[in-house]
Order: C-alpha cells, then structure tokens, then sequence
C-alpha cells in the first residue's frame, strides 16, 4: 500500500551493498587470474644487459633444417686449457670391477648410503652434485652459480652428508649433469644454444642447453667437478657431456655457438680441461655417452671414440647388443684396454665379472 505522499520503498542501501559484493568477487577473479598467470609465465621471463623481457614458445616459428649450402662458421680455435692446481688428495683403493647405485638425496642426507649399497649389491654409490635442472646439492662457493640461482639455500644443501660418505668406505662418484642447463641463460644469452629466430633452444622436455663452445660454460663446469674433487669424490661423471641429439635439433642456430662440423673439437677440448684439472687430486674421470658415438654413427653429440679415449678412465652407457664392438671402437681410438673402461647402465645388478650402474637418474 502506498502512503499518503506516492513514494515507495528507498532501496538505494541494497542497490549499493549488492554492488559491491559483485566489484569484491570480480577482483578476486582478476587475483586468481594474475597469479597463475605470474607462475605460468615465470620460466619464460628473461633478464638480460638490454632489460626483461618475455619469450613465449608458441610464438617460436619451426624453421627448416639448415642445409650445408645455408652454414657460415667462424669459430676461433680453442686456447689450450689451463692446468689445474692444487693438493693432491690419495685415491681410494678400487677392487675389481665397478658396481655402483646412484643415491636418492633422501638416502643420502638421512645417513643411509652404506646400507643402500649394501641392499643393491653394490661397492660404489653415486651422487648427484648439478642436477639436470642446473640446480647444486652443495654449496660450492662459486660466483658464477650463485649469480644464477643454482646454490643451494641455507640449510638446504647436503654438504655435511657428502663429507660424511667420502669419509667412509665406500668408493664415491660424483655426477655432474653439463650442459642441459635451465639456469645458465639468466646470466647471459650467449651461454646457450640459440633458435634461428633469436630465441633459446629448448629440448624435447622443455629445458634448455648452454653451448660446449663457450669458455665461461667450459669453466665453470670445470670449476664444478674440481670442488667435486675437493670434496673427496674418487670419481666425477660427467652426464649430459655433449651436443644435444633429440627435439628440434633443425631450429638451432649454427655458428659460434653450434658450429656445425666442429662439435668433437668442443667436446674434447672440455674433457681435456676437466680431466688436466681433476688428474692434480687422483679423481677419475667419467663420460656418459651413447654406443653409437663410440661407434661413429652419431656425430650430433660431439662425442667420439677418440675423445674418449684420450681423456676418460670410463665411459657409462646403456649396454649395447654388442659391447665387444665399444670396446674394440675405444681401443682402435687408442685406449688400451677398451673393455675395462665400460660401465653398463642398468635397471638390475649385472655380473660381478662387469662393471655396472644401477639406477643413474638421467633427467
């Protein structure tokens, strides 16, 4: 019933109230929305001298592989590698063949190393000490890591519990995974392997590559497996020790970072400088490799039976259909006892006559 004067009801207070009730939800839409794009599009944000930036994948357009006509290379040659220095340390004393199990962290910080040996029948544990992501397990003091982000925080690295297994009896290795590295580019662009479009080159997993060619990446991987040396290693694996072989291998850009028919040259030359700089300290030195690089069908590595053969006391790979034929291939390269340098990878213990790794995390 209306009253006297014709005026109905003042609704103005609800029309307000529901207002901002509506405002309120849509910018918690907005929050929601800004935040998971922040932790969508962090990966792709890339600092450089020229300012930040953003580069998304899909706007990466697929070029055709270069053919020889398309390659231009000017590549210096290498300057010889430095000799390390240092305190020699004594070498653990090896027992017949290797048998090796890579340790989990957790095994590793919760002290349980020798009885994760003992469970896999194994007389050597591996550690992870630069993981495939570019991260440390240990703080090793470099200005280089620390600038990318790859040291460990504080209370979060695993120093305490390495210094405790090279301590021990066990015969220790030390796993360092090189040039797949989504960390490095932070630092500088002309670390890594670049698309013909300008923008970084991204494995089939999405992670990134630094190049082989340049000389702050040689030395700082280097830098690396000398701490890992100064940790008490007995060993230093170098995982990842090559050129990239899968993913879109036809839209990297040739030239001073991947120059195209002089990939063994850069790959040699950083085993040489690895193995010039443990060789002070008695710490072998390990490649991962593939049968076919030993065998010379692969060249997209970089990685040769003669590099090998000249620079690593081992080479770990997955156990070929023929490995009498790896052996042959690394002593006709000019290694003495091919057979002897061989470490198969495997999901089971192998025969004590051999010398295996079991599960040798690779990614």
């Amino acid at each position: 019933m209306k009253n006297g004067y014709g005026y109905n009801s003042y609704r103005g207070r609800m029309t307000l109230r529901r207002g901002l009730t509506i405002l309120v939800a849509v910018l918690a839409v907005v929050l929601v929305l800004l935040v998971a794009a922040y932790a969508i599009l962090q990966r792709y944000v890339i600092y450089s001298d020229s300012g930040t930036h953003i580069e998304l994948p899909f706007f990466q357009k697929e070029e055709p592989e270069p053919t020889g006509d398309d390659i231009h290379i000017v590549v210096e040659s290498p300057s010889p590698a430095p000799t390390a220095a240092g305190q020699e340390q004594p070498e653990r004393e090896e027992t017949g063949p290797l048998h090796a199990v890579q340790l989990p962290e957790q095994a590793l910080a919760e002290g349980t190393a020798e009885n994760y040996a003992v469970q896999h029948g194994a007389n050597a544990v591996v550690v992870d000490l630069k993981r495939p992501d570019g991260t440390l397990t240990c703080a090793l003091d470099l200005e280089l890591a620390r600038r990318i982000g790859a040291e460990p925080g504080q209370g979060e690295g695993l120093e305490e519990a390495v210094s405790a297994l090279n301590e021990g009896t066990l015969y220790t290795v030390a796993r360092i995974c090189c040039f797949r590295d989504d960390l490095l580019y932070t630092a500088d662009r002309s670390y890594n392997i670049l698309t013909n479009s300008g923008y970084l080159w991204r494995d089939e997993t999405d992670v990134c590559w630094a190049s082989p060619a340049s000389q702050t990446v040689r030395d700082y991987l280097t830098d690396i497996a000398r701490a890992a040396a100064e940790l008490g290693f007995d060993e230093v694996l170098l995982d990842y020790a090559g050129y990239p072989t899968q993913g879109q291998l036809g839209w990297i850009k040739t030239g001073e970072s991947y120059p195209t028919g002089q990939l063994d040259g850069w790959i040699g030359q950083f085993y040489e400088q690895v193995a010039r700089a443990l060789e002070p300290y008695g710490v072998k030195l390990s490649v991962r490799t593939t049968a076919q690089a030993l065998e010379g069908t692969d060249a997209l590595s970089g990685q040769t039976a003669e590099n090998l053969a000249a620079w690593a006391d081992r080479v770990w790979l997955e156990r070929p259909d023929a490995p009498e034929d790896c052996a042959a291939a690394l002593e006709a390269a000019g290694a003495e006892r091919g057979g002897e340098m061989l470490v198969f990878l495997t999901e089971q213990p192998g025969s004590e006559a051999e010398s295996w790794a079991v599960q040798v995390q690779t990614g």
